[in-house]
């Protein structure tokens, strides 16, 4: 009843990296749902649950607020990715993560090191050009790389514009 959903984003999102969440749904589901979480992962902390907590009960105001925030940085990150030559790049169903493809990328090089693959790009990324992201094999999809938009708009513009020029720099 208190979760807001909008455009593929709800309330929880707020808290972006405290790994911590709810479902609802039919009593089956939930039972089953739980037994394979309570056997595959740990509890969360106390002071994770308290934050949770604070957060479900904060105004909604705050909520739509945050939301047309991510939602603007989503179409602005959106908008410099699908700029970029051989970027292919999907609009994303929630989270606030993008999910580029960057194959075409691969065999390229930057002085004598060749691109191969989604490691060696963000790597190069991060040693050239000083952008931390996360190579898609870390989520067994080679060929992309993930990107997240949840950070303050001078952060995300100066991170866009460093993967751009990294990846125009490729030959």
């Amino acid at each position: 009843e208190r979760m807001l959903v909008a455009n593929g984003f709800s309330k929880s999102f707020a808290m972006t990296g405290w790994r911590i969440g709810y479902a609802a749904g039919p009593e089956e589901i939930i039972k089953t749902a739980s037994n394979v979480h309570a056997n595959t992962t740990s509890n969360v902390c106390s002071i994770s649950q308290k934050a949770a907590l604070a957060c479900l009960r904060q105004e909604l105001d705050y909520s739509k607020t945050f939301m047309n925030e991510l939602i603007a940085k989503r179409e602005y990150a959106l908008k410099v990715m699908n700029s970029i030559a051989g970027i292919e790049c999907r609009e994303p169903q929630g989270a606030f993560y993008l999910f580029p493809g960057v194959k075409k990328f691969f065999g390229k090089k930057f002085k004598s090191a060749v691109i191969k693959n989604g490691p060696a790009l963000t790597d190069y990324l991060l040693m050239e050009h000083g952008v931390a992201i996360v190579p898609g094999e870390a989520f067994g999809a080679p060929g992309y790389i993930r990107i997240s938009y949840a950070v303050n708009k001078t952060t995300l513009e100066k991170g866009l514009d460093r993967i751009k020029k990294g990846l125009e720099q490729l030959k």
